[in-house]
């Protein structure tokens, strides 16, 4: 199975004058409309927490759409 376009982000707290901010934001991002192995999605995502969060542990949260491929 192949994953034909994805959006990868990472939120975390920003942190200003010392303090945390109340509201997460987008720290990171990556957008492909590339399409890409199912099985190296999951590689890809792994070594992106990784890189990103340093194994901090966060929650993640998948959406999938199935669409009807268009016609030519």
């Amino acid at each position: 199975m192949y994953i034909d376009k994805y959006k990868i982000y990472n939120m975390s707290y920003r942190w200003k004058n010392g303090k945390k901010n109340k509201e997460e934001d987008i720290t990171e991002s990556l957008h492909s409309d590339t399409s890409i192995d199912s099985k190296d999605f999951m590689t890809l995502l792994a070594d992106l927490d990784c890189a990103w969060n340093k194994h901090e542990g966060k929650e993640i949260e998948i959406e999938v759409t199935f669409r009807t491929p268009k016609e030519n």
